[in-house]
């Protein structure tokens, strides 16, 4: 199993693992790493590091899902691959769509096809839905 690993600005990480677990029920080998402000580099990558420790032996490959593209929790999520054995995917631009998406297909597909496959479930969830009115 993929383990997955949502890594956000403030409460934002643990906010849509919350609601991701709403959705789907319990998951294992899923966790969240809040990123504070005025922390450092390694500050931050050993967050990520605490938030993976959990997970089981079954969880060998790892998806680090982050708010933002350059932001501090993709720099920290980047940091922390470069040290890690074992392969590790890093998508940024996180969404509740995303992140259900990379849990439901986890099991079905490899790290690279579900990095892809969340990426474009999120952005297919992006619309304007008022244009629907």
């Amino acid at each position: 199993m993929i383990g997955i690993t949502v890594a956000a600005n403030g409460g934002l990480a643990e906010e849509l693992a919350a609601a991701a677990l709403r959705i789907l029920g319990p998951q294992e080998c899923f966790s969240a790493a809040g990123i504070n402000p005025g922390s450092t580099l390694p500050e931050d990558a050993s967050r990520i590091s605490a938030a993976v420790s959990g997970f089981g032996p079954g969880c060998g490959e790892l998806l680090i899902l982050t708010d933002l593209h350059g932001s501090t929790p993709t720099h920290a999520a980047l940091a922390f691959a470069q040290g890690r054995a074992g392969p590790v995917a890093v998508l940024s631009g996180a969404n509740l769509a995303m992140v259900v998406s990379a849990l439901s297909h986890r099991d079905s597909l490899p790290l690279s096809k579900l990095a892809e496959k969340a990426a474009q479930d999120a952005r297919r969830s992006i619309r304007a839905a008022s244009t629907q009115l």
